[in-house]
């Protein structure tokens, strides 16, 4: 059969449609145009033959339509997917550019609108997500939905419930009659402000950790907004627990289905010498014993108040009780008569002292960690090592700082033995005789 030009251009039009409806209801959505950010269709493909059917159409009116995605605070959200939809079947795609926008060239006719991100599905007012010939602007505000694959279990009073995470930003929380329950776990440290939008009035309070939640709020509620002030120490950035908020919600007024719950970064927070890092004391004096011992190793009996070490310059060593007594050894890797080894002392805890100068204000804090390993390579069989004036000042200062011999406190290491302050230190320290 001869083809006219007017059944060509039917033809061709025919086909146009054929594919974009093809592309609609086929898992693979219209591609963007990565260049300028606006959607594209099938349409560009067709070659100049096409010319005469889309000049017939030329009657089909259109409009341009933008779509603005915002987070709860007003700012642009990029990287987020919109889909123009009518009837349920997806039309057009496009994805919101660094001033959160996405722009579409439409027939003429009204489509719903949805959102969405890699990262996953937003709450937002589905009711008025539409674009019509008398509203071809769209402004939509996006909020995260919780992610219950991540609900925390807490413990309060009544018994084992279930808290769905709240990040820092704006997150939609279903619910339910009664009191619900979320989890923020913060992954920087910040004053955080919690609140909530929601069309009924709740009575919103931090509660505690999920392992203790108190029946009573743990933080003063002010025109619903809890104030928390989180500290670096409570921040884990190696994989460990990091300390988590527990916060309540419950209408006061009329139930509603759900509410959004903001945490909101305010400020830094006061800093505290938790907050501050170690700083590691390096030894310099660190060498073996060059001379040979004979005898067994005594220890010093501190409970004698004569007993005292003597420094050789000479040698470079300390003798007990005279400058040529004997070389005086310190306990690293074995235990003394009064507390286990240093080694094990390291690996249970933080071999280390807070700073402060003679005002009383925090200076730094000083580990002693790496002391503690140096000086382990150059112990004997006994666990010892000659005793040096950085391993006398890392005794002295760490001793006197958690109060090992201070008798006034109950937890001092020599109980019910008598000691003197200025002699105590060598509790770990002995002799070959």
């Amino acid at each position: 059969m001869k083809l006219t030009p007017r059944f060509a251009s039917l033809l061709a039009m025919g086909l146009l449609a054929s594919a974009l409806l093809t592309g609609c209801n086929s898992d693979t959505p219209p591609a963007n145009d990565a260049t300028t950010g606006n959607e594209t269709t099938g349409s560009e493909a067709l070659d100049s033959a096409d010319t005469a059917a889309q000049t017939d159409d030329a009657d089909v009116q259109t409009m341009s339509c933008t779509v603005t995605v915002l987070d709860f605070k007003g700012n642009p959200i990029s990287d987020v997917v919109i889909s123009v939809c009518k009837g349920g079947e997806e039309v057009k795609k496009n994805v919101s550019k660094a001033d959160g926008t996405a722009k579409f060239t439409l027939d003429t006719d009204s489509y719903e609108i949805s959102a969405e991100s890699p990262s996953g599905k937003f709450y937002y007012d589905k009711s008025s997500a539409v674009l019509t010939p008398e509203a071809t602007e769209l402004t939509l505000t996006l909020y995260h939905t919780a992610d219950e694959s991540k609900a925390v279990t807490i413990w309060p009073s009544g018994g084992e419930k279930s808290a769905l995470p709240v990040p820092e930003g704006a997150t939609y929380i279903p619910l339910g009659g009664g009191m619900t329950y979320v989890v923020f776990r913060p992954e920087r440290d910040g004053i955080y402000e919690v609140s909530y939008i929601a069309d009924a009035t709740l009575d919103i309070g931090y509660y505690g950790s999920p392992m203790v939640v108190f029946d009573t709020k743990m933080e003063e509620t002010v025109d619903g907004k809890v104030t928390l002030s989180v500290h670096r120490s409570s921040i884990n950035t190696d994989g460990g627990s990091t300390a988590m908020f527990v916060f309540g919600l419950e209408p006061e007024t009329a139930s509603t289905d759900g509410c959004i719950v903001t945490v909101t970064r305010t400020g830094d927070p006061e800093k505290t010498p938790a907050d501050e890092p170690w700083v590691e004391y390096k030894p310099t004096q660190v060498k073996a014993y060059e001379g040979t011992v004979s005898g067994t190793f005594k220890d010093i009996d501190v409970t004698n108040p004569a007993n005292n070490v003597v420094f050789n310059e000479a040698d470079g060593y300390y003798h007990f009780n005279a400058i040529d007594g004997p070389v005086v050894f310190i306990r690293i890797s074995s235990d003394s008569p009064y507390l286990a080894a240093l080694t094990t002392v390291a690996e249970k805890s933080r071999v280390g002292v807070y700073q402060y100068d003679e005002n009383g204000k925090f200076t730094g804090k000083e580990s002693y960690h790496d002391m503690i390993t140096a000086y382990t390579e150059i112990v004997n069989d006994d666990g010892v090592c000659p005793l040096t004036p950085e391993l006398e000042y890392m005794i002295k200062t760490f001793g006197t700082y958690q109060k090992w011999w201070d008798l006034s406190f109950s937890g001092n290491i020599f109980q019910d033995k008598i000691v003197t302050p200025e002699t105590a230190w060598l509790f770990i320290c002995g002799y070959y005789s």
